[in-house]
């Protein structure tokens, strides 16, 4: 894990004199904060207009007609107790996820700009046939990860069954297939073939652990993540332009 502290401490000086590392990093954490604010003032927005129509009995009868006041008491204490607190853990546990899916085209040109200012070598012009041809079999590696993931996900959830160190199994599983999404994009923008990269993973697997294990870590504190993991695209990359020399 010390050894992955140098592809960070690297990276963080690379973005910090870097603008347009910082601007590809950080453009889709704005566009996710951006879509989530507005989300959210339109849900509060939505839910202080929502009426719900008292019951007929309260409207019917003329002796129950202070329970009115209180039935939309209710609804106002169920908006504000249940609904909106609900919404704000909502958004937590689905920022990332969203993050993630925003920030992936951006990733790659993440990556490829790290390459080009420290090796001067640029991505190669493609045709669409040839960018067609490259991505179907970098699916199926990727549905294949995914698979591999999901089986090493199952075997590790019982294990939250266990006290004490229940968390552990399932944590250390997220953080290699997180590093290797990060390594995984160096490789796959560079073309290297399927059989070639498991190679290469294989000689790289404790690496990749450490390198995911830091971007995990960052998960325990809200916010963390967003900056940590644009840095370990850039981790990923150095750690690949070192083993390719």
């Amino acid at each position: 894990m010390l050894s992955s502290f140098k592809y960070y401490k690297q990276a963080i000086h690379l973005l910090i004199r870097n603008k347009e590392l910082q601007r590809y990093a950080y453009i889709p954490v704005i566009l996710n904060l951006f879509i989530y604010i507005l989300v959210i003032v339109l849900s509060i927005k939505f839910l202080n207009d929502w009426t719900v129509k008292a019951p007929d009995i309260l409207t019917s009868s003329e002796w129950l007609e202070w329970a009115q006041p209180a039935w939309n008491f209710l609804l106002k204490m169920i908006q504000w107790t249940l609904i909106i607190p609900l919404l704000f853990i909502a958004s937590y546990f689905t920022f990332i996820i969203s993050y993630m899916v925003i920030s992936s085209p951006f990733n790659d040109i993440l990556s490829e700009r790290t390459e080009w200012i420290k090796t001067g070598k640029q991505d190669s012009p493609t045709s669409l046939f040839q960018n067609i041809k490259m991505l179907i079999p970098s699916l199926g590696f990727t549905f294949k990860i995914l698979i591999k993931q999901l089986i090493w996900t199952g075997v590790a959830i019982p294990f939250l069954l266990v006290p004490g160190i229940g968390f552990l199994p399932l944590f250390f599983v997220t953080a290699y297939f997180t590093g290797l999404g990060f390594l995984d994009i160096p490789f796959s923008r560079n073309g290297f073939e399927i059989k070639i990269k498991n190679k290469k993973f294989a000689e790289l697997k404790n690496q990749i652990f450490s390198i995911g294990l830091i971007a995990e870590i960052s998960l325990l504190i809200p916010g963390l993540a967003l900056f940590v993991f644009p840095l370990g695209v850039i981790a990923g990359t150095l750690l690949f332009i070192e083993h390719e020399k």
